[in-house]
């Protein structure tokens, strides 16, 4: 008798291995033409996958996704890039906390995204990983304040979603959903 499958649900988190210039540019645009100056100390970006996969628990579609990036050249090119597999709940300890600051972490997802259903398509359709449900994907932005958790995380909010020239930057609000996890 076989064990009932469950849907859970695994991210994957993909570096560049590179300099991000995406990141360095929006950097600098934070501090010198938006006005942050020294409250920024860094930011980081890295490709955000989240999976939908039938398993019969949560270690077990935590393989399910490994498996995906080692096998697949779908979600990570190894020769430029690293992924790590995590679930949603884990994604604030990707990166170490900071010695001084805070730092924030933010989603932006396209609010319609065919490359996604592409993707799922293709993995369920083409390669035969009929066990991944479901499929989106988006940017993960690490913000790191030299400011305590309550001022970084407002920093955060004036920073994620563009509203005029001067306020916002990291997602256009007409097509891209934004959150602070």
């Amino acid at each position: 008798m076989s064990a009932t499958k469950k849907v859970f649900t695994i991210d994957i988190v993909v570096f560049g291995r590179l300099i991000d210039l995406v990141a360095v540019t929006a950097s600098h645009t934070i501090k010198h033409l938006m006005g942050y100056g020294d409250r920024l100390a860094e930011v980081k970006r890295a490709d955000h996958y989240r999976l939908e996969l039938s398993a019969k628990d949560t270690s077990q579609a935590r393989q399910l996704a490994e498996q995906l990036v080692t096998d697949t050249l779908v979600f990570v090119n190894p020769n430029k890039q690293v992924g790590k597999v995590t679930t949603p709940e884990e994604l604030t300890s990707l990166l170490p906390p900071p010695e001084e600051g805070f730092m924030s972490l933010a989603l932006v997802r396209e609010r319609e995204d065919n490359t996604a259903s592409h993707i799922l398509s293709n993995l369920r359709e083409n390669l035969g990983y009929t066990h991944v449900k479901g499929l989106s994907r988006g940017v993960l932005w690490f913000l790191h304040w030299n400011a305590p958790e309550r001022e970084a995380h407002r920093l955060t909010e004036e920073v994620l979603v563009t509203e005029s020239r001067k306020r916002g930057l990291l997602s256009n609000p007409h097509s891209q959903i934004a959150e602070i996890i």
